[in-house]
């Protein structure tokens, strides 16, 4: 599935899950919007989808949270449950705006504002009148005011002044492969911080680099590194595992890098080697 990182775009193979939390903030408002969306092998009440959430929010602010409305809606053709919460917070309040559908793409959205007006009411009800799926051609220019964005299998017009995600990331079913993608002012160079990147589960484990290369790539016009290093994992002298790392790492423009960072361990070092030429040769530019 083609996905869309703003200034840089790439498919993402089938494999590789969507683990991100697509969450668009501004720290100076207080406010954030985050957006979901994941398949499901059949329909399901979005009571249950949504249920859980407000569960969760009354547990967390007790008797201060307090339900403004609760009713049905619809997203994308599918029935959703829409529910709105004030919450009284000392020195001011909080606004909580949640909807969520059970379709076979399950989505939801959520607006958190702190100080909430009726501009925020309005602002939600674009935002969700807005949502489709992803693999329709789309624009980024969106309504006054607002860019779409893509979050997961859909695009959703978002406030211009929230900000993306900073980091991306996709894992297989068994977590064998794990790939993160996020921006950076430079392009990172030389070997990572593999104790960071690969947990150990003995103290006794360490990490023994076995090989690596480099290589200068050039890609859509961006000028970059791909690096790989394969590791052992060591107790004592005994292996007891093994690991590979990879690395893409472009430099956009003048402080501004993109990278795909991706840590295979044992079984997933033969899928990392499958699906890493398709990251790689669908690199290009967004939308």
């Amino acid at each position: 599935m083609r996905y869309d990182f703003q200034r840089v775009a790439l498919d993402i193979p089938h494999v590789l899950l969507d683990e991100t939390t697509y969450s668009f903030d501004d720290a100076e408002s207080g406010r954030s919007l985050l957006a979901s969306s994941r398949p499901i092998q059949e329909q399901i009440d979005p009571d249950e989808v949504l249920g859980p959430v407000v569960e969760q929010v009354q547990e967390t602010y007790g008797p201060d949270a307090q339900v403004v409305s609760d009713g049905r809606a619809t997203l994308l053709g599918d029935a959703a449950r829409k529910v709105v919460f004030r919450v009284k917070l000392s020195g001011g309040s909080l606004g909580i705006w949640i909807l969520a559908s059970g379709g076979k793409t399950q989505v939801s959205i959520k607006l958190i504002a702190s100080q909430p007006s009726a501009s925020d009411d309005a602002q939600f009800e674009h935002v969700v009148r807005s949502v489709a799926p992803a693999e329709r051609p789309w624009v980024r220019k969106g309504a006054a005011g607002y860019v779409r964005r893509q979050a997961g299998r859909i695009t959703l017009e978002v406030p211009r002044e929230l900000q993306i995600p900073a980091t991306y990331t996709f894992a297989t079913a068994d977590s064998s492969l794990r790939v993160r993608l996020f921006y950076g002012q430079t392009a990172e160079v030389g070997r990572p911080d593999f104790s960071s990147l690969i947990y150990l589960d003995d103290p006794a484990e360490s990490l023994r680099v076995t090989a690596e290369e480099e290589t200068q790539v050039r890609v859509d016009g961006w000028s970059g590194t791909d690096s790989r290093w394969d590791l052992d994992r060591m107790r004592e002298e005994e292996l007891v595992g093994k690991n590979v790392v990879r690395r893409l790492a472009l430099r956009l423009a003048a402080g501004s890098a993109f990278h795909i960072r991706a840590v295979a361990s044992d079984s997933g070092i033969r899928v990392l080697d499958s699906v890493w030429p398709q990251l790689l040769g669908t690199v290009g530019r967004g939308a």
